[in-house]
This record gives structure tokens, sequence and C-alpha cells, in this order.
């Protein structure tokens, strides 16, 4: 249920004023008046309730009884409170017709007429701003042309035609538009009748284009716009930029970086084919914001799009008909790693973009021109300078509002604070992108619309001259033929709009002169969490560790570099970056692994107190890899040093490292292949050396002892000796 729904039975606000009138004890009601009520809180308070159950259950009966109120209290004898009752059922009336794109129109309006009514001290004033408002209307009045206003005669009706369906299936029609100095008789038939005064026709008229059967009844019907004008006026600039991108992942059942990126889909190449195509055959001027990776991707995916690549040369090769801004390698958010401290990727991202595109023949205008996408902050100030940006186009939800009421169509200075300088900036029209993914009409009438949304914004201004408007297609735009055909053909035979690139945009949009500069919404923008940043950093230097490696006679590094590129996209959330980097990690991985390192055998014997110990490299990598063998052991020691360099450009790569014995015994001596400069380890392995050498001291005190013993044998055999020829001779003599 709706909020409120079950407290609906018991309101009866009609019955309750009936019951107990607002002024009982006051004003008692005439004869036959069922009560009495106050026009200011007492018929708001119905009027509010009124429109809340239409709102709800949109039954027009509560909708009637708000005009019919509106209507009697215009009729009302005071005469200045008619007149601002009558003021006020205006304006009613003329926001309940005009489309969106009037907001700020219909803002203004009603500033003044509630300056009007709260004017009640100085009569004079009061009727004075009331004319004010009057005039206001009338001057809108006649620049938009309102359904319930005007109407549009249609002379002969088209069901009256026989329809014959073309080779193709369908009919096409040619119905001509009647100008107000036309003759009768002069105009073929069918044909349009404005039905206005000459030199009042200008305007934008909504059609409605109704099918119907030989009986009668409407098989279908929609509604479109006319735009007309019938004399020279200076027209709206408008810059209409298309990307030219699609989504890419890292595989992750891959080990090859040449094939660690998804490919193009076929749908998606053809639909990119058939926009480039068209943009080609048209000589309306455009903005195209490819990513590198994408066209890159579409080199690789059959007939369609490498057509598309090429094609995409031949439009770039004139900056001043189709001019090409130069992006990233993937489409990023520029603000939300500026935010995170990540000027390396933004660097490494805008070469990538501008030599990818340069190699596949793709000229760009250089990288002057951001255009900001979603949420923006402070942070991309700090983005812009290191890219070297001095032109923006930042969405106009992002800015805080404007004092001019009318449809922003002006360029501004935007500081984002700091000591950086201070962009030119431009908006991209919120109400523009909704027609580019509006599904409550067909492509072909969505591309009306927005040409009517410009017509109308043109009307606004229309002799002013130098004013524009920007329009960028919403994330995950996908290209129709049918929308993109019909905007271009509006485009180029409208007499009231001027398609340039961006780079004439800002050229010839002025500034708004009351208000040259304008402030962000909010401060704070996106940025990556510090994880993110961590694993994006520690991945960066892990890949400058490999390039320094690897010999540059392989693309390897590359891949890699874009990669980790295709991972920071600012097509996907936090959580599914730290996923593609994690891949990228898998990927790079798998390029490490094909080193090792081994021993001829598991354990070596030294019998003496130096040696060698042999060490063998194993590399099953296809190119040649630098590094540095380190080792280190507690009761060994290198007496050429523990780290030596190491090329490894064979399957097999052998040395011999010299080794001195500190103590006897099994020892293990870690080695390892390592980057030149650090960062990243190819192998990590372990080889166990037993020393059996005899020391000199050892052979010394061995020595010493043994003719210890040598002498003190010989002194007992001596003394043994002699004692048994003494007792020998002791007896020969008794």
């Amino acid at each position: 249920d709706l909020p409120g729904a079950r407290r609906r039975p018991p309101l009866r606000p009609a019955a309750t004023l009936r019951g107990s009138p607002p002024l009982r004890g006051t004003l008692e009601p005439p004869s036959g008046v069922p009560t009495v009520i106050r026009i200011g809180p007492d018929w708001y308070a119905l009027v509010s309730n009124w429109l809340t159950e239409w709102e709800r259950t949109g039954d027009h009966a509560w909708r009637d009884r708000i005009i019919t109120g509106m209507r009697d209290i215009a009729a009302l004898p005071a005469g200045l409170a008619r007149r601002l009752t009558s003021a006020r059922l205006r304006l009613t009336s003329f926001v309940s017709a005009v489309r969106p794109r009037t907001a700020p129109v219909l803002s203004r309006l009603n500033d003044l007429l509630l300056a009007s009514e709260a004017d009640t001290r100085d009569r004079r004033a009061q009727f004075s701003r009331v004319a004010e408002f009057e005039h206001a209307l009338t001057g809108q009045l006649s620049l938009i042309q309102v359904a319930t206003e005007r109407t549009i005669t249609l002379t002969a009706r088209t069901a009256a035609i026989p329809l014959q369906p073309g080779s193709g299936g369908g009919v096409t029609l040619h119905i001509t538009v009647v100008p107000p100095s036309a003759a009768a008789g002069t105009t073929p038939s069918p044909s349009l009748d404005l039905s206005c005064p000459s030199g009042t026709c200008t305007g934008v008229y909504p059609v409605v284009v109704a099918l119907e059967s030989p009986s009668g009844s409407d098989l279908d019907h929609f509604t479109t716009f006319l735009t007309y004008a019938t004399r020279s006026t200076d027209k709206l600039r408008f810059a209409w930029v298309v990307p030219l991108a699609s989504r890419t992942s890292i595989r992750s059942n891959t080990s090859d970086p040449a094939r660690g990126l998804s490919p193009i889909g076929a749908s998606t190449a053809s639909h990119l084919e058939r926009l480039v195509t068209t943009l080609q055959r048209s000589d309306v001027p455009v903005t195209l914001e490819p990513a590198a990776q994408t066209v890159q991707a579409l080199t690789e995916s059959g007939p369609k799009g490498k057509r598309a690549v090429t094609t995409l040369k031949t439009l770039s090769a004139n900056p001043s008909v189709d001019q090409v801004v130069a992006n990233g390698y993937v489409p990023i958010d520029l603000g939300a790693l500026a935010a995170a401290g990540e000027p390396t990727e933004i660097t490494a991202q805008l070469q990538a973009g501008t030599t990818v595109l340069a190699h596949l023949g793709v000229k760009s205008a250089g990288d002057t021109t951001w255009i900001a996408t979603g949420q923006v902050g402070t942070s991309l100030g700090n983005g812009l300078t290191q890219a070297g940006v001095t032109h923006v186009v930042v969405p106009d939800d992002q800015l805080a509002s404007a004092t001019i009421t009318s449809t922003w169509a002006y360029t501004f200075q935007l500081p984002f604070g700091g000591n950086g300088p201070t962009p030119t900036a431009a908006t991209s029209d919120g109400v523009l992108e909704s027609e580019f993914t509006s599904r409550s009409a067909g492509p072909a009438l969505a591309a009306t619309r927005m040409l009517a949304d410009l017509a109308m914004v043109h009307s606004e201004d229309p002799f002013t001259g130098q004013r524009g408007l920007v329009a960028v297609p919403p994330a995950g735009w996908r290209p129709t033929h049918i929308f993109d055909a019909t905007l271009l053909t509006g485009l180029r035979d409208s007499p009231v709009v001027q398609p340039v690139t961006l780079s004439r945009f800002f050229a010839t949009v002025k500034p708004a002169q009351h208000e040259p500069t304008r402030r962000l919404a909010s401060a704070s923008g996106p940025s990556l969490s510090r994880s993110l940043a961590h694993q994006i950093s520690t991945a960066r230097l892990r890949l400058t560790a490999f390039d320094g490696a690897v010999t540059k006679r392989t693309p390897v590094p590359a891949q890699l570099a874009q990669a980790l590129l295709a991972a920071e996209a600012a097509y996907r959330n936090q959580r599914g970056m730290a996923a593609q980097v994690n891949a990228f990690d898998h990927l790079l991985g798998s390029q490490v692994s094909q080193v090792r390192v081994s021993s001829t055998d598991n354990s070596i014997t030294l019998t003496a107190h130096t040696g060698w110990i042999p060490i063998t490299v194993v590399s099953n990598a296809p190119y040649t890899i630098r590094g540095v063998l380190t080792l280190s052991s507690s009761k060994f020691k290198f007496p050429d040093g523990a780290t030596r360099p190491l090329l490894l450009a064979h399957p097999t790569n052998s040395v011999r490292v010299p080794v001195a014995a500190r103590t006897l015994g099994d020892s293990p001596v870690t080695v390892s292949f390592i980057a030149p400069g650090g960062g990243l380890v190819f192998a990590h392995g372990q080889v166990t050396v037993r020393s059996t050498a005899t020391s000199v001291v050892g052979v010394v005190l061995t020595a010493a002892a043994l003719a210890i013993l040598l002498g003190w044998w010989a002194r007992t055999w001596w003394t043994g000796r002699r004692r048994r020829r003494t007792a020998a001779e002791a007896g020969q003599s008794a």
C-alpha cells in the first residue's frame, strides 16, 4: 500500500468543512450556502487532498473539482483577486501543456506570480507585478507553441489517400506545411495548416499522427513535433558526443597475454560499424570519443570490425567536420584515480589511448578536452591538471543551481579549488541524455523529441546568439540506426540548430554574462578504496619490474600493461575492479612461473674448505629475461659476492658460484632470481650443501695429540722394559 492508504476511508475533508465550518462563530453562511471557506488556508487544504486523491487513483473527478474551484474563484467580483487568480489559472494551464524542458521558464513565471501574491501592502506595486507576470507569460506563449493554445489543421485526411506499400513494405507520405501567406488553392494535398497569424508561426508544434482503418477506427498513433521558423535567427549550437566503447574483461582461463582480454561481440561490432558508416554518410559535424581498446578489438573481430576501423580513420582525417577526442585506453573515472593518488595510472591510460589510436591510423585532436560522466568532485581538477586539459564537459546535475532561470546554454569557468588552472566548462544536458535511452517511444520518435527539445531551447532566446547545448549519451547506450539516422537528418535540416564539434562549440558559445563562473554541487566525488589503490599500485610495480627484465623484442609486456589498464575501466564497481586486478596478477604470474631455479643435485658435498656450487636456472619463456641471481646462507661465504647478473637466453642457464665454508655439516643455501631493479621474484629455491673439509687447526691438534700419545706409549714401553731388565738382573745375582 501507498503511505497513508489505510487512513484514507475516514478522511472526508469536504464533509468535515460542511459539518464544522472553519469560520463558525465568526461568519455564518448565507441561506442556501453549505459553508464559508477562505481562499487561503481552507481552499489550499481542499486542493491538497483532492490532488492527492487524483495522484493515487487517477480519477479525473478529483482533477475536475480543482479546476471548477479555480474557475469559480477567478469569477469572483473582487478585481485584484480575480486578476491574481486568473493569472494562477493561466499558469496552471501552461504547466500542464508544456514539456519538462521548460522547467526553468516555469520556475521564473512562478516566482513572479508568488511575488505578486505576497506584495499585499502596495496595491499599485501589486498591479505592476501582475502585469509583469502576464507580459512574461505572453512572451513565452509567443515562442513556445502549446497544444492547448494552438492547433494544426490537416487539410486533407491521410486516411483518404490510398496507401500502397513500397518495395520495403512501408509507405512514405510527403505533407506540405502551409505558411500563413499561402493563397487558397495553391498548396498541394495533403498539407498542414499552422493556423497562425503572419509573423507568429515560429515555434515547436506537437503533431499527432494517427493511422485509421477504412471504418474510421484508430489502428495506431503517435505524437511527434514540428519545428517551424519564419525568419532568420541565430542558430543554437549543438555538440553531439558519440562514444565508441564496449566492455571488456581479463579472461581467467588463459595464460596467454595475447588472448588476455575478451574479444568484442559480433553484435556490438555490427552496431558500431553501422554507426560510423551512418556518420560517414552524413555531413553533420559530431565529436567522436572512441575507447582505444574497443578500436583495437574491432580490428580482430572480423570484416565488419575492420570496416568500422577503416571508416573511423576516414572520419578522423578532417577534424573540422568530425572531431576525435582521445580518452584513456578504456573509459576511466579521472577524478576517482586522482583522488586515490594514482598519477601513474592516469598517465599510462592517456598515453596508451593516444598511442593505440595513432598506431591504428585514427587521428585525435589532442587531449585538451575531457568529457566527465557520473559523479564529479573537486578531485577531478587534479586529474585535469595532470592531463593538461583546458576544457571540460560535466553533467548538469553535478553543478549548483544557476541563477539564470532559462535553460543553461552557455560556457563558464569551473574552479575546482587549489592552485591549478581553471578550465572552461560546458554542461551535458540531462534532458537530452534521457532521450538516448527513452523507452516510452520508438527510436525515431525519441530522435524527433530531441530535435524538439533543441528547438524549444532555441525559442527561449532566439536572437541573442552564441548559445549551445552538449549531449552525451548515458553509460550503456547502444546505438540504433533509426535513431542515429533520424537525428542526423533532423540536425542537417533544422532551421534553428547548428551542429558543431566540441572544439567549435567552445570557440563559438559565449560565457553567461551574469554568471561567468559556476560551482560544483558537492566537493566530494568518487574515489578508490585504500585496499584497491594499494592493489593497483602493487600490480603496477610488479609490471614495471617485469618490463625492465624482459627484452623489448616481445609484445608480452605491452599486452600485460593493456590488461592492467582494462581492469581500471570506469564501468566497473570497486569489487569488479579488484577482481580484474586479481585476474591480471594471475596473468602476470603465468609468465613469471616459466622460470625456476634448480641444481644438478639436490645435495652438494664440499670436500675442501672452498669450492663451487653449480646453479641452473630454467626458463620456458619464449623471450630473453635479464635478472639478478641472489644467494644467501648463514654457514657459507661467497667470495665473489652474493649477487650476480644473469641473462636467461636459453632454456637451461647454468652458473658456478664460488663458496667458502664457515663450519662443517649440512646447510641450506637460498637461491633467488629477481628482476634487475627488484620488485619481482621470478624464481626461488634452496640447495643443501654438506661440508666435509678439515681445518688446519684440527690437523695441528690431532698431530699434537698423536705425538703426546706416541710419547706416552714410548715412555711406558721403555719404563716397562727397564723394570723387567732390572728384575732379571736381580734374579741372576741371587
